[in-house]
């Protein structure tokens, strides 16, 4: 299955120069540092016009519905409240940056390099955090 990101005109020549870099995340998200794609042009143009297309790996990607992904995200901010030494409405941001990287270590725990949900009847967004759930082009 093709995915595809969205980015900028600037970024897809950097990113096509130099590859991605997950460290680079300038802000942190509910689901990390992640590359995040979806299976519709169109939707991933919505980014930027810096249109790339990758083939995704099925058996390296989870496929959750709805309720598995609120369980996940779940999952997630449990952990992330856990092991944060304040309170997380203290450091929203430090917070938020925690979650991601337990959503992280949950979808690594389990075996794959990231995951998918559906959006639309045909349509899914991607969430990948490792390389190796492309397939080379």
């Amino acid at each position: 299955m093709k995915i595809y990101p969205g980015t900028t005109l600037e970024k897809k020549r950097s990113i096509e120069k130099e590859g991605f870099r997950f460290d680079q995340a300038k802000k942190p998200t509910a689901h990390g540092p992640p590359l995040y794609c979806s299976s519709a042009k169109e939707a991933a143009g919505v980014y930027g016009k810096g249109l790339l297309s990758f083939t995704i790996d099925p058996f390296r990607v989870v496929e959750l519905d709805n309720a598995k992904l609120i369980e996940l995200e779940t999952e997630a901010l449990r952990r992330a409240d856990l092991s944060m030494a304040i309170n997380p409405a203290a450091d929203p941001e430090e917070f938020r940056k925690l979650a991601g990287e337990q959503m992280r270590a949950i979808i690594f725990e389990r075996g794959f390099f990231g995951f998918s949900y559906p959006v639309m009847r045909d349509r899914y967004n991607f969430v990948i955090y490792d390389f190796a759930a492309l397939l080379p082009f």
